[in-house]
C-alpha cells in the first residue's frame, strides 16, 4: 500500500490469490464510486453480511466485509494509516484495520459516515471470490490449516491490544508504527 500511496495513486485495489475481475471495465466502475466520496470498499461475504444501509444509489452497507478484494485511497491511509504488522503472517491483520475504519466513519471521517462497510452494488457483476462461492478447492493453498490456525492464535493479544487502542482513540498507524520500526 504505501508503494501506491508513494506513486501518488488517489485509489488502487488489493485481490486475495483467489479473487479475480470477471468483466471488463470493472476498474472504471469502483473508481467512478469511489470519486463520489468514498474511501474504501470492502467485498462483503454476500451470503452471510447482512446489509445495513446504503445511499439510495450504487452503495449498499454491510455489516460486515472482507478485504479478498478492497479499494483502498490516499484519504484512507492519511485517515487510518497502514495495516498493523502482527507477530504471525496470518490472522486479525485485516479485521483490526476494518475496525478502525468503521471507528472512523463513526466520527464522520471516513466514506460519509455511513454506518457499515460500503460497497457497489454491481460488485458481482464484475469481481468473483471464489471463497465466498465456496468453489475453491484448496482454501488452505499458502499454508496448512494448522499453521493458519497458530498464526491466528499467536496474534489474538496483539489484536485485542489493538482494539483496546482504537477504542481510546488510537485510529492512525504511520507506516513506521504499523511495520514496528
Amino acid at each position: 500500500m504505501k508503494s501506491f500511496y508513494d506513486q501518488g495513486c488517489d485509489y488502487w485495489f488489493i485481490f486475495d490469490d483467489d479473487v479475480r475481475p470477471v468483466m471488463q471495465g470493472w476498474q472504471d466502475y469502483f473508481v467512478n464510486q469511489a470519486k463520489e466520496g468514498w474511501d474504501f470498499f470492502g467485498m462483503p461475504e454476500y451470503f452471510k453480511d447482512p446489509i445495513v444501509g446504503g445511499n439510495g444509489g450504487e452503495i449498499l452497507a454491510f455489516g460486515q466485509c472482507l478485504v479478498q478484494f478492497a479499494l483502498y485511497s490516499r484519504k484512507l491511509i492519511e485517515t487510518a494509516g497502514y495495516y498493523r504488522r502482527f507477530t504471525n503472517a496470518y490472522g486479525f491483520e485485516d479485521t483490526e484495520y476494518a475496525f478502525r475504519i468503521q471507528e472512523l466513519q463513526r466520527s464522520n471521517k471516513l466514506n460519509q459516515g455511513i454506518f457499515g462497510f460500503p460497497c457497489p452494488v454491481r460488485i458481482m457483476a464484475y469481481i468473483h471470490p471464489d471463497d465466498v462461492f465456496g468453489n475453491n478447492p484448496s482454501p488452505f493453498v499458502n499454508m496448512t490449516k494448522e499453521a493458519k490456525e497458530e498464526g491466528v492464535s499467536q496474534n489474538i493479544q496483539e489484536y485485542n491490544q489493538s482494539l483496546e487502542d482504537v477504542r481510546n482513540g488510537k485510529t492512525y498507524w504511520s507506516y513506521e508504527e504499523a511495520q514496528g520500526i
